[in-house]
């Protein structure tokens, strides 16, 4: 069965993966929880972004759009958004697993990136 995005999730929230911190260990990824209102929590899909550019999720081939179903083996549905953001972020050099569905294809995908650091921009 096909499913794609119904017009009632709504984007809650958009981070960029680790730009809160001056410099951090994270995948490269602007992520989004879309607002489910079918479920108890609200809390629906992780959705990318967005990648940023030369970072180990676009070298792996992690694209915007891709809904990120697992991170190292935990499901992401109904997860606060706060924990889904410190899981894929971590340590220098360390790898974190991301299950992601492609919704242009419905096929789901793994993904082992190692974290880089990445600095806050200037002027944020």
């Amino acid at each position: 069965m096909k499913t794609c995005f119904s017009f009632s999730f709504f984007i809650i929230f958009a981070l960029c993966i680790g730009l809160s911190a001056k410099q951090y260990g994270g995948a490269g990824l602007v992520v989004a929880q879309l607002f489910d209102p079918s479920t108890t929590t609200n809390t629906g899909e992780t959705v990318v972004l967005g990648v940023l550019p030369g970072s180990n999720a676009e070298t792996q081939g992690i694209r915007p759009g891709d809904v990120i179903v697992e991170i190292d083996k935990k499901v992401t549905r109904g997860e606060k958004f706060d924990v889904i953001v410190n899981s894929i972020r971590g340590e220098v050099g360390s790898d974190v697993k991301l299950k992601v569905k492609r919704t242009s294809t419905d096929t789901l995908i793994m993904f082992n990136i190692t974290r880089a650091e990445y600095h806050k921009p200037a002027g944020n």
